[in-house]
């Protein structure tokens, strides 16, 4: 997929790479993206002075349709797609290193139409989410679906964009 980078990396030890695909247009800037992932990691008792490492790319619907269905088994373009790195085979060598995001905007957009809230805001909950799967968090049961709801919104509200 042909892309641009949007950002390059933070000015801390950590690593956060933001591209897009021609195609995809982000509703945050290289600013906002790089606030609402420090503000998730903090919150979650990690220091930016610390190389963490994680890659964020936006991307067209259709594209994430494709991810969706080989990986995941199902045929619909989604929000957001987390690929932890220290999920799978060598996952115990990890390290710093969180793993990748994929956004669709086009979806993003529809939600917040959806939900009846901003893309700006959309956006910013699609990377709180997505990271927090990184960070190991899941809503497979009802305990997880709790628990990463309740992350979710105290990270919302620290960013001043409140809870869902």
């Amino acid at each position: 997929m042909p892309g641009s980078n949007i950002s390059s990396l933070s000015p801390d030890a950590m690593k956060i790479s933001v591209t897009a695909t021609s195609t995809a247009k982000p509703a945050l800037g290289r600013s906002a993206v790089l606030r609402v992932v420090k503000a998730t990691l903090a919150a979650e008792g990690l220091r930016s002075a610390d190389p963490w490492e994680v890659a964020i790319r936006f991307t067209a619907a259709a594209d994430i349709r494709a991810v969706n269905r080989e990986w995941r088994g199902i045929d619909r373009a989604t929000d957001v797609i987390s690929f932890p790195a220290a999920e799978g085979q060598g996952g115990e060598y990890a390290g710093f290193l969180l793993g990748d995001l994929l956004i669709a905007p086009e979806v993003v957009a529809a939600h917040a139409r959806q939900y009846r809230t901003t893309v700006e805001r959309e956006t910013a909950f699609v990377i709180v989410h997505g990271l927090l799967h990184l960070l190991g968090y899941d809503h497979a049961t009802v305990s997880e679906r709790r628990l990463m709801r309740e992350r979710q919104n105290a990270i919302m509200e620290r960013i001043g964009h409140g809870a869902a």
